[in-house]
């Protein structure tokens, strides 16, 4: 792997619920958008975003909680977290999570309009 190479940050909870990481990966994927796993950590969803978005060389981030909770983060955002879901992601949501992450990178625009998302 190129350590050089742009890529979206992912910190998920050791106790993330099984398949929601691969549903991330496969819709950053879907959008061409590499990503790399970091260690989990503790700290909330939004923190861990915006830790995720310090880390990463697209300044975009992605947490995962153990509860199946998502963050979105960008490191050029003061609080760093630019979304939170309402609750627990189903598989799908999660895949669009990863769809959202790649579009922000790219710079699209975002399909919020599931109601998923809330802004902290």
């Amino acid at each position: 792997m190129n350590e050089d190479a742009p890529y979206v940050a992912i910190i998920a909870a050791e106790a993330c619920p099984p398949g929601l990481i691969d549903e991330v990966l496969w819709g950053l994927e879907e959008d061409g958008v590499p990503a790399r796993l970091l260690p989990s950590r503790g700290g909330s969803t939004g923190e861990l975003a915006g830790l995720a978005a310090a880390a990463s060389p697209l300044e975009l981030g992605i947490a995962l909680g153990a509860a199946g909770e998502c963050a979105i983060g960008h490191a050029a955002v003061q609080r760093r977290c630019l979304l939170e879901s309402e609750g627990p992601l189903t598989p799908a949501q999660a895949r669009r999570a990863g769809c959202i992450a790649a579009r922000l990178a790219k710079r699209l625009t975002l399909p919020l309009e599931d109601g998923t998302w809330k802004t902290p």
